[in-house]
């Protein structure tokens, strides 16, 4: 699963959720917890060739790469921690 986080503002959800709609690819967006009420993440499927170019597309422009951002706190989770591997840092986020 690629996941990116995007604004929770209404322009900008509405702007990606029309293009999602015009390019037809699986995806889900859920809001985020707080503090971070204020943007929503979006997944997209690897197995689905349309989700893997958005997902380049949202890479290509910037967007907060939140699967990135996961993994490398597991990374350094283990490195710091008492080296044994933590729930979902197998990379199978």
């Amino acid at each position: 699963m690629e996941m990116f986080v995007i604004s929770n503002e209404d322009a900008v959800t509405q702007s990606f959720f029309e293009a999602m709609r015009a390019f037809p690819a699986t995806w889900l967006w859920h809001p985020l917890p707080r503090p971070y009420e204020g943007a929503r993440a979006v997944l997209l499927p690897r197995r689905d060739a349309r989700s893997m170019r958005v997902a380049d597309e949202l890479r290509s422009a910037g967007i907060a790469d939140l699967g990135a951002h996961l993994a490398a706190l597991c990374a350094r989770q283990n490195v710091q921690g008492d080296g044994e591997e933590s729930l979902f840092c197998d990379g199978s986020v």
